[in-house]
């Protein structure tokens, strides 16, 4: 009988877009869970910048900005955003230019 706690390698992450304005009030509108690649499917490319398109989908034209972290952003991410009239902030390694 084990005394340690038994982990398993299922685990999932939830990607949120959260709309915030100048009074630091933030609001959850959009939530995608991912829980890991399916064993059938080829592995995804460019993770990142599809997640982020999917949750702004819906802020095509609305000039909005796009904040992100340094795994979400990148320069073709940025292009495509601002094809849709959206501005992007985000850390971008010299890497992924």
């Amino acid at each position: 009988m084990s005394l340690h706690p038994v982990y398993t390698k299922q685990a999932w992450k939830m990607w949120n877009k959260v709309l915030g304005d100048v009074r630091q009030q933030n609001v959850v509108c959009r939530v995608q869970v991912y829980t890991g690649r399916q064993l059938e499917t080829a592995r995804e490319t460019n993770q990142g910048q599809c997640v982020v398109q999917e949750l702004c989908r819906n802020l095509v034209g609305s000039g909005r900005n796009v904040t992100c972290d340094h795994f979400f952003t990148s320069l073709q991410l940025i292009q495509n955003l601002k094809k849709e009239k959206n501005d992007t902030s985000g850390y971008c390694a010299q890497k992924q230019i």
